[in-house]
């Protein structure tokens, strides 16, 4: 997957860990890039390795025990006590709004998904919930499936733009593997959103997983452009992405 962004978000950390792309590695600027479609670099292999490659089977995931977090929103200013729990096989990522009466669960799903400027926002029925990327992003890089979150407030805690807090949590809960394998998605040919300034490509993938290829440029200025070229294991998640 290729992405590119060039507006700088609030959330986002004031030092972008991506590492800075060399003056003569000769990386195309962004116009090139969104000519050159899913590859900076034309694929060196064989058609038919190139193909696209399903992850091997393996148990689902959920945690061993619970653990929670403590912050405030961005947005809303509100405290927000959040708490990962394990859950069932096949019940993915479902958020519980503890502080409404009855609590109300909302699947994090891409159907609940509504618009919602700068941030993640799911919605089900009267029970809303946002800037859940965070927390998504923690599970998804560590490898967990299956997970209630309940939060006391509609807005969970940006703490400091980063997951570490959430993978933090998930360390301490501890991971288990549960009696029934994933369905993975495979990505059969490239997808793209967004426009010419800024956008997001998904493509086959190189290895049997994500891989991320991400270009920061937001021009002139002391940032400079940057890129993050990586495939995604929790290792690589913990040190390089949370």
């Amino acid at each position: 997957m290729f992405s590119r962004c060039s507006t700088p978000r609030p959330w986002r950390r004031s030092r972008p860990r991506c590492r800075p792309a060399p003056a003569d590695s000769g990386s195309p600027r962004p116009s090139s890039l969104a000519a050159a479609g899913s590859w900076v670099n034309p694929p060196t292999t064989s058609p038919a390795a190139s193909m696209p490659r399903t992850p091997p089977a393996r148990p689902q995931r959920t945690l061993r025990t619970a653990a929670d977090v403590h912050g405030r929103g961005y947005w809303s200013g509100r405290e927000n006590r959040v708490e990962l729990h394990p859950a069932a096989v096949g019940s993915g990522i479902v958020f519980v709004r503890g502080d409404l009466a009855p609590p109300a669960s909302v699947p994090a799903v891409v159907g609940a998904v509504v618009e919602a400027r700068n941030r993640t926002q799911i919605v089900r029925g009267p029970a809303s919930v946002h800037l859940i990327e965070h927390v998504m992003s923690a599970l998804a890089g560590l490898g967990v499936d299956n997970c209630t979150v309940v939060v006391s407030a509609e807005e969970l805690p940006g703490m400091d733009g980063s997951s570490r807090d959430f993978v933090a949590a998930i360390d301490r809960a501890g991971i288990v593997e549960q009696d029934a394998a994933v369905d993975p998605m495979t990505v059969s040919e490239a997808v793209r959103v967004g426009d010419a300034a800024s956008w997001i490509e998904a493509g086959p993938p190189r290895f049997a997983g994500l891989s991320i290829d991400y270009l920061l440029d937001y021009g002139p200025g002391p940032i400079g452009q940057q890129r993050l070229d990586i495939d995604i294991t929790p290792a690589a998640y913990r040190s390089e992405l949370s």
